[in-house]
């Protein structure tokens, strides 16, 4: 984009915009937006005067239906091309260097320069309150910033063979990454949330009649999404949770009020839904408290873990017998599924952010062309097996202790998929470590629950191609996650994710290890990525020992 300071510099701005569920219709699925003038949207120029070029930025505004394009955050473009801030003075300063030109999607906020002249070479840089306000980026080609854990091995794999490196990173006993603080979501980003904390009391005192005084107002930690949430108190010491969405919305088709709304007539634990206004973008929840499956973990017993598990595999057979009721009440979730583009997008989607984005790598064509044949292949199976209701993120982040039972949230997603998709989801779940006894135990678990219902799912050969299809599913799983969270830490500049990256990747590798399928990703494990973060670990190592 050029916007001209009166007559005496120019500035040039590339923004990157990309749709989060792969749908064809998305506005921006299929590349990169560069806006070339300044007076077109999403940009709109404030004013320019010499030495300071001012810029808002708006965010697409139809992202809460699946059908439209998600843009779940804007920044100045990274890398080549237009990526550059150009002056007619000489000067050429690369503008990208850690700087996000939006701290929250549902602001609109001012992207300014310093006003100074800039001399030929120098950096061309954001106003010290715009670098205050934003998320630090972790810079491409560093560490980020990694937790310690162990990881188990699976015993099918210890009698098998595969090559040298891919080896060592598969099997690794345990890998000593380290960070500053636990993944408690102290680092998530907070933002200047004090104006923002007074419209959702607005909103909980508008809804209970009360004066906004009396109501106080906490911010709870968000997950990957747009979404905000916060925990309010009424004057008698009642509590809810608002969730406060970036965009006003229509409650009669927001597919959270709806999927809601299906589960709970499904009988499935989800927290209620008292208010949802559209207007002000704000919904009202039932409060389950603060502790998620995979704080609790930790302190569980082995028989507790395994009571536990046993109960969320129950709710993900509770799920899939929803998926009648799903089609006759013509749930959103009923015409969403997880064809072949939605799958191979998510796959497309890990290769950009885990390689390109947080990397910062450029593979050779050969490579990626072999890469993206092999993407197609898995979606195109997963894609053909016969499709039930699927959560879609179904994990210990998104299961909730509550009265002593599990509560299921972050459910606005739900699709039909293949039936292996969200046991997949919750037993490769890269943010705990299970026993693979454990997850054997569950998957006969699983299976002997099918059979109960379904004599098509009775015979040993029903068993065996199920497992088959729950490695394939539990590989393009472990890709996608890898691609949420590079970009989490790449491209939004949130660190909370990155740690998980190691231990997605690792099992990813043993399951592909497993199959014996895919040699194009199975080469680019053993020579990219099985390389990159054994370095990573040996450069934690050194930095944990000065």
């Amino acid at each position: 984009m050029q916007a001209a300071a009166r007559d005496r510099q120019q500035l040039l701005l590339g923004c990157r915009a990309r749709s989060t569920h792969g749908r064809a219709d998305a506005a921006s699925s299929a590349s990169d937006l560069f806006v070339a003038e300044a007076a077109r949207p999403p940009f709109e120029l404030l004013h320019a005067i010499a030495g300071e070029d001012q810029m808002r930025v708006r965010v697409h505004k139809a992202r809460q239906h699946d059908q439209a394009a998600r843009v779940p955050s804007l920044h100045i473009a990274r890398k080549r091309g237009l990526q550059r801030l150009r002056r007619p003075d000489g000067g050429d300063a690369l503008a990208f260097d850690q700087h996000g030109a939006v701290l929250d999607e549902a602001q609109l906020l001012k992207l300014s320069t310093d006003a100074r002249p800039v001399r030929p070479g120098e950096r061309h840089h954001l106003s010290r309150r715009m670098q205050e306000q934003r998320p630090r980026f972790l810079p491409i080609g560093h560490p980020p910033l990694l937790a310690e854990y162990p990881t188990s091995l699976s015993a099918r794999a210890a009698t098998d063979r595969m090559p040298s490196r891919f080896e060592v990173f598969a099997r690794r006993g345990a890998i000593g990454y380290t960070a500053r603080a636990n993944m408690s979501d102290q680092g998530e980003r907070k933002g200047h949330t004090h104006g923002i904390e007074d419209t959702v009391r607005a909103y909980a005192a508008h809804v209970f009649g009360l004066d906004p005084c009396g109501v106080r107002v906490e911010r709870l930690a968000g997950d990957a999404s747009v979404r905000q949430y916060f925990r309010v108190r009424l004057p008698d010491e009642s509590h809810y949770v608002v969730a406060r969405y970036p965009e006003p919305f229509d409650p009669a088709t927001h597919p959270y009020c709806d999927v809601t709304a299906l589960f709970l007539k499904a009988g499935l634990p989800v927290p209620k839904l008292f208010d949802a206004d559209g207007e002000r973008a704000m919904m009202l929840l039932e409060d389950l408290g603060d502790v998620r499956l995979q704080n609790w973990l930790p302190a569980a017993r082995p028989e507790e873990r395994r009571a536990i598990y046993r109960e969320a595999v129950g709710l993900i057979l509770r799920i899939q017998e929803a998926t009648r009721l799903a089609k006759e009440c013509g749930s959103v979730a009923a015409r969403l599924a997880f064809d072949v583009e939605k799958l191979d997008w998510e796959l497309r989607f890990f290769f950009t952010n885990f390689f390109e984005k947080h990397l910062g790598l450029s593979l050779e064509l050969e490579r990626v062309e072999r890469l993206h044949a092999e993407f197609l292949e898995i979606a195109t199976e997963l894609a053909a097996i016969p499709r039930v209701l699927t959560h879609r993120d179904f994990h210990s982040r998104n299961l909730m202790l509550y009265r002593d039972r599990l509560y299921i949230i972050d459910h606005q997603d739900a699709r039909l998929g293949p039936p292996s998709y969200d046991l997949a989801s919750l037993l490769g779940d890269p943010y705990v470590e299970l026993e693979d006894a454990l997850v054997e135990e569950l998957i006969e678990f699983f299976l002997k629950e099918k059979a109960r219902v379904d004599a098509g799912w009775r015979s040993a050969e029903r068993w065996a191609t199920f497992r088959q299809e729950f490695d394939l599913m539990s590989l393009q799983r472990l890709l996608k996650a890898t691609g949420t969270y590079a970009y989490q830490a790449a491209v939004l500049g949130n660190p909370v994710y990155a740690p998980y990256i190691p231990r997605a990747l690792q099992r990813a590798a043993r399951v592909l290890f497993r199959l014996g399928r895919f040699p194009a990703l199975r080469e680019t494990f053993e020579e990219i990525i099985a390389p990159a973060l054994l370095e990573w670990e040996r450069v934690a190592t050194e930095a944990n020992r000065q």
